[in-house]
């Protein structure tokens, strides 16, 4: 009925078998099972024996067990190991017969108020051929051994004479057993002979100061040796488990405070990793961003400065060499202005000033070029040439805009293989348009890809010149001419007419006067001859540009003013090769304003990376305090120490105060490295100083209790402080950059307003955020009083430097509404902790037991007859009064539904002090979750438990002073030595410094822990780990005793000795 569910949703047995059938699988025939059968249930290990056997032929199969009965049953030859050597080998029979000892003989007692000390003795002597000796004694029994080798005639006579005097003795029945194979176990590997290796977990680091202590790393005593040799100061200390009177236990706070502390000190001492990476790691990584920042990437931290742009030269030569340009000649005449213009473009010194000797712009970046290698098929002689007829004007266009607005040309769609070039000393290309439609050509080349037949070039071109056009509108020569007589008439009245109006022009130029200086040789009458011959220009000249580089208007003009200064040149019949003359066209950039230098500067510089980095080391330090909480709760440590009498408030309140000691330490180390390295951001003034130390403080009493919160949702610490931090940056990076980009793009678009707000005020629910605006915020002040001292300074002003005021870091719209929001986030973090820890709401627990009553009262839909002895047991609970303490615990209609199943159906039953009760089910029969809701890990459905009369519930319980608890899984401190850990809970019992030393010396020597005293719990081994549970659970000699499955994992050897431990604390009067 399994076939479909998933495997985590089985039993344990299950588990167990379904491994099995993975390694049977496939006809294996070299099977390997390693306790098969560990933490299965009687029904369920009698399921694997019976797979096993069917399927054991023809297999061979290697299996190790603690169960020696699964041994006996299963194996054909077994062998025992003993501190890594073979102590026995052979089968079962034959073990049993080569090492067994002796048969065991086992009386029933009659009444147990009779002194049976006569009887052993009569016994012992009772037949002087067969030596029998007392093996043990308890309430009910006596047993002894007799030699495995007797006679069987001897056996004869000595059992009738013991069958004879049965009676006399108070004596019931008895029986005979032979030598088990657990007996043959303990008798080849004793537990005194068992060594162990301390296992080295404190590093490289631990070793060292291991070694200038002159600490050991190993343990080889002998455990027996151990005990006799010991000594203590409280040698006349009773053995804990035969004391019968529970220890007194003093006021608790102080004690539970030291204890906790402690504990968590021994812990982060020797966890040296967990150390690095939650805050050596961060630290170091801030120290490096730092340093590089400041000595590498050499931030300013005297503040932002306003930059002069530098001048800008306008030349073709700005958008790159190898620019392209198109050239357009409408006039072929050899004498006329289009072609001895274009003369000047292509022949030395080519386009502008980039070849002219001793340009101020000459430098190594655009030399001009020597020798050009692919000049091109361009010249004067062909641009001269009459191609009108034998060139098409426009080509047969295919492209153009599509129905959805699209434009589809593409440089491709136009011959450019058909155009000449020229390519020139300036480096640049002119191509040859004469005759052809320019804006058709600009409209399809406007977007430059490669061309098909040259594949590796691009025709991104700047612009271009068209020359030759003839003006309809000019005046012809006799036009002009009347032009000039005209000018003459007008001069020649004004001279005749001035006495008529009493006009002086004796002091004007004679017209053949020369002006001085500034126009050596021009006359009054060729000047204006000139001026009127000039007026309209026969030859246009058109210059195109294209408007996305928005420099290429002026770098044209000032191309044509060049050409016309060396066009004068020429007509001079002067050659260009001398020429070296040139007007340069420069720009000067408006500086940076104040915004701009500041926002440029200041916010993407210094505020963005010291957020992104301060978010990040502050996600990561509080996240690793999750480690040790996710240990605790997973190990069930946490729950042991509630049931050993620590509050919870006391729980937390310890490790807030341990946390937030450690996240101070990183504070200080922070601001102490940033006062070293003069990051003035933060140490501007003792005021921005104190703002941040308040803000990181803040931040940290938030994130500890956000990690306490969060880490309850994970059950592998590793992944919880990975999580944790990779979770916690992230959204405070999204959130904060989120913000901070909207409020750069809103400066240009108004709707980003509304956005912005809402983000900025619905992401201060999250602490991240509020920590990454804080500093941004903060660090943005700084900025703009620093920004206006260097202001300040180049202006020559230093004098009004110091006069910057520094705003108030805390008021509302910088750091104050974050610290706000971070305090109201700790008040409601607070409140959030404290009701998770106290679980569900109380109507929510009368809920569930009003629903566990309605199940109980169900009629069963299979009648099954209750045993007498069980309705007797409900019938006793049900007498004893609630307030009595005769009962060490009364367990009394308990029931625990979940779902729609009803888990645990009203279990009563009683244990008297003095009695061992034993609690047996299969899987699944509701063991574990009996056990929970007696040690208060459950809330009860229906019913009560009380212990010692005092009423136990899943909240602190006063009832819990009385009961010692070892849980089915060791709920231990790995960090912590096997002496640490006593002392931890002996402490947190109440037990005073001035007993707890010998009591707690005494419990180790008792449980046979003494050699292992100062190893840490990871090294012990699985048997020595369940003593050392069982000695927490007696630290302080409880009356009520719970062992949850105590020998689980544990070798026959350890059994027998826990057995021992158990039959003492019964002979002691405590319920167990």
């Amino acid at each position: 009925e399994k076939t479909e569910c998933r495997s985590g949703s089985l039993s344990g047995g299950q588990k167990r078998r379904l491994c099995i059938g993975i390694a049977l699988i496939g006809g294996s025939r070299f099977v390997i099972l390693d306790e098969p059968t560990a933490g299965v249930d009687v029904n369920s290990r009698k399921s694997i024996w019976k797979l096993l056997m069917k399927h054991k032929n023809e297999r061979t199969i290697l299996l190790s067990t603690h169960h020696m009965d699964e041994a006996d049953m299963l194996s054909d030859r077994i062998a025992i190991l003993s501190e890594g050597k073979l102590s026995a080998l052979g089968s079962s029979v034959f073990l049993k017969n080569r090492f067994g000892r002796h048969t065991t003989l086992t009386c029933i007692k009659q009444d147990r108020r009779v002194n049976y000390a006569k009887a052993i003795d009569e016994i012992s002597t009772l037949y002087e051929k067969l030596p029998v000796t007392l093996a043990d004694e308890s309430e009910e029994e006596l047993t002894f051994h007799l030699p495995i080798g007797s006679d069987s005639q001897v056996l004869e006579e000595f059992f009738r004479l013991f069958d004879e005097r049965l009676s006399t003795w108070n004596l019931s029945e008895y029986g005979i057993s032979a030598p088990t194979l657990q007996d043959i176990f303990v008798s080849l590997a004793p537990q005194s002979d068992l060594k162990l290796t301390k296992v080295d977990d404190e590093g490289c680091l631990g070793k060292v100061l291991s070694c200038l202590k002159g600490g050991k790393t190993s343990v080889a005593a002998s455990e027996q040796t151990e005990l006799v040799t010991a000594k203590t100061d409280g040698s006349d200390t009773p053995d804990v488990c035969e004391t019968e009177t529970p220890l007194k236990q003093g006021p608790r706070k102080s004690r539970h405070a030291r204890a906790l502390l402690t504990a968590r000190a021994h812990y982060t001492r020797r966890s040296l990793l967990i150390i690095f990476f939650e805050m050596i790691a961060p630290i170091l990584l801030l120290l490096f961003c730092e340093l590089y920042a400041k000595y590498v990437n050499k931030i300013d931290q005297r503040g932002p400065r306003m930059k002069t742009q530098p001048p800008m030269f306008l030349m073709p030569s700005l958008y790159g060499n190898d620019s392209n340009h198109y050239l357009s000649l409408w006039d072929q005449s050899e004498d006329g202005v289009g072609a001895q213009l274009a003369e000047t473009l292509l022949d030395f010194p080519g386009m502008g000033t980039r070849c002219i000797p001793d340009a101020p712009h000459n430098d190594t970046r655009y030399p001009c070029m020597e020798e050009v290698k692919d000049r091109g098929t361009l010249s004067m002689t062909s641009l001269l040439r009459d191609r009108q007829n034998e060139t098409k004007y426009s080509i047969n266009q295919t492209c153009g805009a599509t129905p959805d607005f699209y434009w589809d040309c593409t440089q491709l769609d136009y011959p450019m293989y058909e155009l000449a070039y020229v390519h020139t000393n300036t480096s640049d290309y002119f191509y040859d348009l004469s005759f052809r439609n320019l804006s058709q050509f600009r409209l399809i080349t406007q977007f430059a890809l490669p061309a098909g037949l040259q594949a590796n070039k691009t025709y991104a071109f700047t612009g271009g010149l068209s020359l030759g056009h003839f003006n309809p509108w000019a005046r012809s020569d006799k036009k002009n001419e009347k032009r000039k007589n005209g000018w003459r008439t007008l001069r020649d009245v004004l001279s005749s007419q001035s006495g008529i109006i009493r006009l002086n022009f004796s002091s004007l130029p004679t017209p053949n006067t020369t002006l001085p200086e500034f126009a050596k040789g021009i006359t009054m009458d060729s000047f204006m001859d000139k001026v009127i011959g000039a007026m309209e220009t026969k030859e246009a000249v058109k210059l195109w540009f294209n408007n996305k580089r928005w420099a290429s208007l002026p770098i044209y003009t000032n191309v044509l003013t060049n050409a016309l200064l060396r066009l004068a040149h020429l007509r001079k019949n002067e050659s260009l090769e001398s020429f070296n003359q040139g007007i340069v066209g420069v720009n000067h950039p408006m500086n940076s304003t104040l915004e701009d230098s500041f926002d440029q500067s200041a916010i993407q510089k210094v505020t963005l990376f010291r957020v992104v980095l301060l978010v990040l080391v502050f996600s990561v330090i509080p996240a690793g305090y999750a480690v040790f909480l996710v240990e605790e709760r997973v190990s069930h440590s946490f729950h042991l120490q509630l049931v050993s009498g620590l509050s919870r408030k006391m729980y937390w309140a310890m490790s807030y105060l341990f946390d937030m000691s450690l996240y101070l330490l990183c504070v200080i180390i922070i601001i102490v490295i940033y006062v070293m390295m003069g990051v003035k951001d933060f140490t501007y003034t003792p005021p921005l100083l104190g703002s941040f130390l308040l803000l990181w403080m803040l931040y940290g009493l938030v994130d500890v209790i956000l990690v306490y919160i969060l880490q309850r949702n994970f059950n592998i610490a590793a992944l919880a402080f990975v999580m944790i931090s990779i979770g916690t940056f992230f959204v405070g990076i999204v959130t904060t950059m989120t913000v901070m980009m909207l409020e750069q793009l809103m400066k240009t678009d108004s709707t980003l307003v509304t956005t912005h707000k809402i983000c900025y005020y619905a992401f201060l629910i999250i602490p991240q955020y509020n920590l990454g605006m804080a500093i941004s915020r903060g660090a943005v002040a700084y900025q703009a009083v620093a920004f206006g001292e260097s202001y300040f300074r180049q202006i020559n002003r230093p004098d009004l430097a110091g006069t910057v005021p520094m705003p108030s870091i805390l008021q509302r719209d910088l750091m104050g509404i974050h610290i706000t929001a971070l305090l109201i986030e700790g008040l409601i973090g607070l409140a959030i902790l404290v009701f998770l820890e106290h679980g569900s709401l109380g109507f929510l627990r009368r809920l569930e037991r009003k629903k566990t009553d309605e199940m109980l009262e169900r009629p069963e839909t299979t009648i099954i007859r209750e045993d007498v002895d069980v309705s007797a047991e409900t019938v006793r609970v049900a007498s004893i009064e609630t307030s009595s303490d005769e009962y060490g615990l009364v367990v009394k209609d308990l029931a625990k539904a979940f779902s729609n199943n009803l888990t645990v159906r009203g279990v009563s039953f009683a244990v008297e002090r003095g009695e061992c009760f034993g609690l047996l089910g299969l899987n699944g029969a509701g063991k574990t979750t009996t056990f929970g809701m007696m040690t208060g890990k459950l809330d009860i459905g229906h019913g009560e438990v009380r212990i010692l009369g005092e009423r136990v519930s899943s909240r602190s319980s006063d009832g819990f002073r009385n009961l010692g608890y070892c849980p089915q899984f060791d709920a231990l401190n790995m960090k912590l030595t096997t002496k640490e850990n006593v002392e931890f809970y002996a402490r947190i019992r109440g037990i005073d410094e001035k007993s707890m030393k010998g009591i707690v010396h005494t419990l180790l020597r008792s449980l046979h822990l003494f050699p292992y005293a100062d190893i840490l719990t990871s090294a012990l081994s699985g048997g020595n780990r369940r003593k050392l549970s069982v000695a927490v659970a007696l630290v302080s000699q409880p009356p009520v005793i719970m062992l949850d499955e105590p020998s689980a994992g544990m070798d026959p050897g350890s059994q027998q000795f826990l057995w021992s431990v158990i039959g003492k604390m019964r002979r002691a009067g405590r319920a167990v």
